[in-house]
């Protein structure tokens, strides 16, 4: 596998968690659920993120550029 699918698949796999997790809650989501939504393995889910709790911090994690969010020098 080459780093541009692996990172596609990656980001398809947060895709479909981030939508399951803001649709129906922690509880209710599974590894297998989004993996099958994502249509990969869950074993891969467990090697990118770790399972189910690496995936929600991945799913849920913001993102602040800060050199766009601020005008002028940033010291």
């Amino acid at each position: 596998m080459s780093l541009r699918n692996a990172a596609a698949t990656r980001q398809r796999i947060l895709e479909h968690a981030q939508r399951q997790f803001a649709e129906r809650g922690y509880a209710a989501i599974t590894v297998k659920g989004v993996a099958d939504a994502a249509g990969v393995s869950p074993n891969l889910i467990t090697r990118y993120f770790g399972g189910k709790d690496g995936l929600f911090l991945a799913a849920t994690q913001v993102e602040i550029p800060v050199s766009s969010s601020f005008d002028g020098d940033r010291s």
